[in-house]
């Protein structure tokens, strides 16, 4: 049952996010330099699991276009996702330098969103990493801030990481409670690559739990 789920929602992720991709590709050729960084950070959120070389293309764009004067307010953002495709192609040595790198422009702005969002980014690498105290206290802090500025529809991508790290260290309970609640906030928010996370999160548990009752 569970596996089925998972094959459902990655059959209507390809193709709705396919269907965005090249709505994106044809709103860009439209807009004017200066209006196409929104545009482009949709694009690297519809591209990196599908392709990420592609995706980078659109971030070090992002990030271009984002260091003109007139713009720098989208820098953090653009800087943040750069990691995160850099994360994704498993460099997680770039990923962090950009993810610290978000961080302080955010910090300076007092821009929460991308303050949380880059916690969660440096949680995520540390996680990779085998980091896992690391990655529990960044995650936390995302996770404070995004509950204390009303962040809630964002909120599914930090507890998604949190319940890893308690899959990682065979903290089972933990994790799945973490799972469940990512996925229910991310079935209420209809953000789908959240929701197909949290499943594919919620079986590996499983597995990892009757391999030890084994």
């Amino acid at each position: 049952m569970f596996r089925t789920l998972t094959f459902i929602f990655l059959i209507i992720s390809s193709s709705v996010f396919g269907q965005d991709i090249d709505s994106l590709r044809l709103e860009l050729e439209k807009r004017e330099p200066s209006e196409r960084i929104k545009v482009l950070h949709s694009l690297i959120y519809a591209t990196w699991l599908r392709d990420p070389d592609q995706a980078l293309i659109y971030a070090e764009e992002a990030v271009k276009l984002s260091k003109v004067p007139n713009n720098i307010n989208h820098l953090s953002k653009s800087l943040r996702l750069l990691g995160g495709v850099y994360s994704y192609k498993n460099n997680y040595k770039t990923s962090l330098n950009y993810a610290y790198e978000a961080l302080e422009i955010a910090l300076e702005e007092q821009d929460s969103a991308n303050i949380s969002a880059s916690y969660n980014n440096i949680g995520h690498v540390n996680i990779n990493l085998g980091n896992y105290p690391n990655a529990l206290e960044y995650l936390l802090r995302s996770k404070i801030i995004k509950e204390r500025y009303g962040l809630i529809p964002n909120l599914c991508t930090t507890v998604n990481n949190i319940g890893r790290v308690h899959m990682e260290m065979g903290k089972y309970e933990l994790a799945k409670t973490n799972f469940r609640f990512a996925l229910a906030n991310a079935t209420e928010y209809n953000n789908q690559n959240q929701v197909i996370y949290a499943l594919n999160n919620l079986g590996q548990t499983l597995l990892k739990e009757d391999s030890v009752e084994l």
